[in-house]
């Protein structure tokens, strides 16, 4: 007797999203070094002074989602990844309130002679390069956090975002892999072994949330 055969059921593929934000970051960075190269950067600079007022009702979805830096840093830390590339850890004195202050003056002091003088000095090119090499030697956070000018600023209309990723603290299991993954230092623990996500230092990368195993970090506001 011929036993008929059962056809396997059709394995369901789970479709992937749409990668937006790369396609947005790319399209972002292509901008970015046509107004480099056509001599327009203060065109770039409206733009990141757009993100500053919008930074109220997303956070600083520009560091995330716009920023040339972020995004060749993005890069710049998978090939090193790749390489087994090992960091130094970030200099307790960087970490001092002072330090992200005399960034912002050395940034915004050229910006202010080239408006006095009218000459131009390569200042956004210089913190690209800037950030991608600190990035081959140490996290991306002592950038992120400590040194970017952008982010000094981006970090007071984002104290008090409208839209910012949280912690379910009832669904964390406090395994840390938010907190290794987040690119801009935004994430700490307490002493009763509590992630928190300080939203003047979230990027809005969603990286802590793509990574995190027990779908604990979503939206909120």
């Amino acid at each position: 007797m011929t036993v008929p055969r059962t056809s396997k059921p059709a394995a369901t593929a789970t479709r992937k999203p749409f990668p937006w934000q790369k396609v947005i970051q790319l399209l972002a960075l292509v901008v970015f070094i046509v107004l480099l190269v056509v001599g327009k950067n203060q065109l770039w600079m409206l733009l990141f002074a757009a993100g500053t007022i919008l930074t109220i009702f997303f956070g600083r979805f520009y560091c995330g989602w716009l920023c040339p830096m972020q995004t060749i840093m993005t890069a710049v830390d998978g090939a090193g990844r790749k390489v087994h590339l090992k960091k130094r850890a970030i200099p307790k004195w960087i970490q001092h309130p002072a330090v992200r202050i005399v960034a912002l003056i050395l940034f915004l002091a050229p910006l202010a002679l080239t408006v006095i003088t009218g000459r131009r000095l390569p200042v956004l090119p210089a913190l690209v390069i800037i950030a991608a090499v600190l990035t081959v030697f140490f996290p991306a956070a002592l950038w992120h956090r400590f040194l970017c000018p952008f982010g000094t600023i981006l970090s007071l209309p984002a104290r008090g975002t409208k839209r910012f990723l949280k912690i379910n603290r009832d669904s964390c299991v406090s395994c840390g892999v938010c907190q290794v993954t987040c690119p801009g230092g935004a994430i700490t623990q307490d002493d009763a072994g509590q992630y928190t996500i300080d939203q003047r230092y979230c990027l809005q990368c969603s990286e802590c949330r793509e990574n995190c195993a027990q779908q604990s970090i979503d939206f909120g506001g």
